[in-house]
């Protein structure tokens, strides 16, 4: 099976507003180039993030929450979408993790009472249980894509 990566979609994902790019032709090596700081790792951590919740470290422990001028913005909805070629299929996946806010009876404010994320495998909504499996079908335990991503991860598994 073969899968190129087609294109991307972030809204909100730690300091990234609103980014998205794609590739006229698929191409077995994608480069992302930049300066430090410039967010290289942020969308490696949106990819990740989008196929199974983890930074592109194997993290699950990690804040993905919107940053504007070093702080944390509320109410806003993220999102990362990816669009992949497989074997000539067109494969879009999808996530959003919004805040839920609910306001305690006799208060004024409302309080920051969790999160909910939301998945679509092309364009139809699913459970989690469903878009994990759907993913390990493409993906396998993206234990390679670790490998072949992170080089302090693929100099801690040699002997």
């Amino acid at each position: 099976m073969k899968i190129y990566l087609q294109g991307m979609e972030i809204e909100n994902f730690k300091k990234i507003q609103k980014f998205s790019f794609g590739f006229e032709e698929n191409k077995d090596i994608i480069e992302i180039l930049g300066l430090n700081k410039a967010g290289k790792s942020t969308l490696a951590d949106a990819y990740r993030w989008l196929l199974d919740g983890k930074n592109y470290q194997g993290k699950s422990d990690f804040s993905i929450k919107p940053i504007r001028d070093g702080k944390v913005v509320h109410g806003l909805t993220t999102y990362v979408s990816a669009t992949f070629d497989v074997d000539g299929e067109a494969l879009k996946v999808e996530k959003t993790l919004e805040e839920k806010w609910t306001r305690k009876r006799g208060e004024k404010k409302k309080t920051l009472t969790g999160h909910k994320t939301a998945f679509k495998i092309d364009g139809d909504k699913c459970t989690a249980t469903a878009f994990s499996k759907e993913i390990k079908k493409y993906f396998g335990e993206l234990e390679t894509f670790r490998l072949i991503t992170d080089p302090e991860y693929f100099v801690s598994k040699m002997h």
